[in-house]
């Protein structure tokens, strides 16, 4: 049995597997996300929308107005309506920009945690381990015998056909 101590970890392999756990963990609620971003600037759209013709009745006269003029959200309609046409590619981009964020925070976070790590391996030597070599005999499980060649077997003669010569 050899003993190993850890005493550095390397800032490049813990940030690529905080990238690469990132995204994978991230997938299905970025899947959501994107699908829900997409529907709600449908809906807010629609609600939008329906503000170009208001109507109010004051002492019994009716008084019509636009609410989008008034409030002056042209341009925030126009980009609503553009963005609604345009939902699946929305979606996706949503999707994509969460996936990264989020790979971008696991691997910052991997990071941190390894610096924390080799700064607390300086100071106490860091973990010890114990490995065992798996292609000892005897250590962990067996080792598996080596073949060295394989005869194929024989086929043999059909009940019509002469029997081969031996």
């Amino acid at each position: 049995m050899t003993k190993y101590a850890i005493r550095k970890i390397s800032l490049g392999s813990t940030l690529k597997y905080g990238f690469v756990l990132g995204v994978l963990l991230s997938l299905c609620p970025s899947l959501l996300c994107g699908l829900s971003g997409s529907w709600l600037v449908s809906v807010v759209y629609q609600v939008m929308a329906g503000w170009r013709d208001v109507r109010l009745e004051v002492l019994g006269q009716p008084i019509r107005f636009d609410l989008i003029d008034l409030l002056n959200l042209q341009e925030a309609v126009e980009t609503l309506r553009v963005l609604d046409q345009n939902d699946w590619m929305l979606a996706l981009l949503l999707v994509v920009v969460t996936c990264c964020l989020s790979a971008l925070v696991m691997g910052l976070s991997a990071n941190l945690l390894t610096l924390g790590y080799n700064a607390l391996a300086w100071l106490t030597g860091g973990l010890v381990v114990e490995l065992d070599a798996l292609d000892t005999p005897g250590v962990g499980r067996p080792v598996r015998p080596q073949i060295e060649s394989v005869e194929r077997p024989r086929r043999l003669p059909a009940p019509d056909e002469p029997a081969p010569p031996a």
